[in-house]
């Protein structure tokens, strides 16, 4: 769907470490490993056959500098937390070493399941235990102490929908206004019917089956891309799983067609329920949160469509016309969350 030219000194981040690193083994191949349109990550492979990972801004972004840090931030505290993620190992500022600050990480085995094709190469065994390990991981991630652990100093614990629909509405330009209308009022419904907020944990922000690397038996070895993370509150991230997740034979547009469009899936409402079982929370509100997800991953999908527009992604390329239908089918999908 899109290719990411790898552009890094492998010389000059091996002589960084070992200036500053001088356990970390020196990288003598990288390739890429996710990216295209947030931060992106490498693989790095030593002669000695050790594995690590770098993570970055695409390109070099510098605008996205403070985003690669507040990610390691939030990863380096939950080191001890027993959330599954990858082990921190570096993190650099300084932006002559690889175009943009970054940080390094364990490289971490097991299989990644991003979308329907991924999918189709499980089988029905791992179909089932992938999606049965996603409420139960939730459930522990939504458990996190924040003061045991730093993670509540990382971010605003107040006004959290407030935040989430200030920083995505300063993201929409006049012209996506006009082509799109709907955001407009869906904005003004969000803030209308916004539930009180009762529960700040910590918000993963992008939790769904691609941002996770499973382990042999279908658990999750790993939680990837905290990029968004923030605290607030848990719905957030159970809305946002619910928009991720469709129904196997799906035809909604999307750019990447939902893993769970494959059958051998566990049903959106079978993971609701284990969620709520795990946890004890009531699910009232969520309605109200899938329809801010929609929104949400709209406001993203509409920065995607007008930075390959404007030919900002480099070799990237995507399909404008269905990306356009999946804004439209989110925006249909958070009018009628609403209703």
């Amino acid at each position: 769907m899109y290719t990411v030219e790898v552009d890094l000194d492998l010389p000059r981040l091996a002589e960084w470490l070992k200036a500053e690193h001088s356990n970390l083994g020196r990288p003598v191949k990288a390739w890429l490993l996710a990216g295209g349109r947030s931060n992106i990550t490498i693989g790095l492979e030593t002669a000695a056959g050790e594995r690590y990972c770098l993570r970055r801004p695409p390109g070099g972004d510098v605008a996205q500098s403070h985003n690669i840090e507040r990610e390691y931030r939030f990863l380096e505290r939950l080191q001890a937390s027993g959330l599954p993620v990858p082990a921190m190992l570096a993190y650099c500022g300084d932006r002559s070493v690889a175009g943009a600050p970054f940080f390094m990480m364990r490289f971490v085995e097991g299989t990644l399941c991003g979308d329907a094709s991924d999918a189709t190469q499980l089988s029905d065994r791992m179909r089932w235990a992938t999606g049965h390990s996603m409420a139960p991981t939730l459930a522990q991630l939504h458990g996190i102490d924040l003061v045991g652990t730093g993670v509540g100093d990382l971010a605003r614990q107040e006004d959290f929908i407030g935040r989430q629909l200030r920083a995505m509405r300063r993201g929409l330009q006049p012209n996506d206004l006009e082509r799109w209308p709907q955001f407009a009022a869906i904005e003004t419904a969000l803030m209308t019917q916004r539930p009180a907020e009762t529960e700040v944990t910590l918000v993963h922000g992008d939790f769904k089956m691609g941002n996770c690397i499973f382990a042999d038996d279908g658990s999750i070895a790993a939680v990837l891309d905290w990029e968004l993370a923030t605290l607030g509150s848990p719905l957030a991230d159970v809305g946002w799983l619910v928009a991720s997740w469709r129904p196997p034979g799906d035809t909604e547009p999307r750019i990447l067609q939902a893993p769970s469009t494959v059958e051998g899936f566990p049903g959106v409402d079978e993971i609701l329920s284990a969620y709520q079982k795990a946890t004890g929370r009531e699910l009232a509100d969520l309605p109200y949160f899938v329809g801010l997800a929609e929104w949400k991953w709209a406001c993203i999908s509409v920065g995607i469509h007008r930075r390959y527009r404007q030919e900002l992604m480099g070799a990237a390329t995507v399909d404008l016309t269905i990306l356009e239908r999946e804004i439209d089918s989110r925006l249909a999908a958070a009018e009628a969350a609403l209703r």
